[in-house]
């Protein structure tokens, strides 16, 4: 972990299991969210059937739905986020296990 990510989160050891428990949770959380916007967040076909219509429906859609800076695409990338910090927080997690495992069989061995 480096200097700056010292500064954004400080988080003991024995805190890790809640914090990553957190963000596992906000990460299924967010799935369903997406997977129901995913099914429902496209406009099925323009609800006048005229010109006007048509064009505002594609206008959403792009906007809301299908531009790289829509809507659905930063909550893409949000889960992204989350799901990288939730696996920084497994790997530390992971590394403090072995860690105090490796501790522990040495003080049995002296």
């Amino acid at each position: 972990m480096n200097e700056r990510q010292r500064e954004i989160l400080r988080i003991e050891p024995h805190m890790i299991p809640d914090v990553r428990a957190a963000f596992a949770d906000a990460l299924d959380q967010l799935e369903v969210a997406l997977v129901k916007l995913g099914r429902t967040g496209y406009l099925p076909h323009p609800w006048l059937g005229d010109e006007i219509s048509s064009e505002v429906a594609a206008h959403y859609t792009r906007r809301a739905m299908e531009a790289p800076d829509s809507s659905y695409q930063a909550l893409q990338q949000y889960r992204a986020e989350l799901a990288c910090v939730h696996d920084t927080l497994q790997r530390m997690e992971d590394q403090y296990l072995h860690t105090d495992q490796a501790t522990a069989d040495r003080l049995r061995r002296t």
